[in-house]
């Protein structure tokens, strides 16, 4: 996206991203509007101040130190 665009070393992120999420389909926009509209509705009338990752599993994989272009590079 055009905001994405302006962190210098998106593109790694996304290949990273891309290569060790646990689920390897891309992420769709109606997957996240999916959470966000089941959030607003009174199915989640008992959920409270948590995160709800919408990242096919990767949050849980997290990134190792030495991953390339893991480190910010100034």
């Amino acid at each position: 996206s055009r905001a994405a665009s302006a962190i210098g070393f998106i593109q790694k992120i996304v290949a990273y991203y891309a290569q060790n999420s646990p689920i390897e389909a891309p992420l769709e926009a109606s997957e996240v509007g999916n959470v966000a509209a089941f959030l607003a509705s009174p199915l989640a009338s008992g959920v409270t101040g948590t995160v709800v990752h919408v990242d096919k599993g990767y949050h849980a994989m997290a990134i190792p130190v030495d991953a390339e272009g893991a480190t910010i590079q100034k």
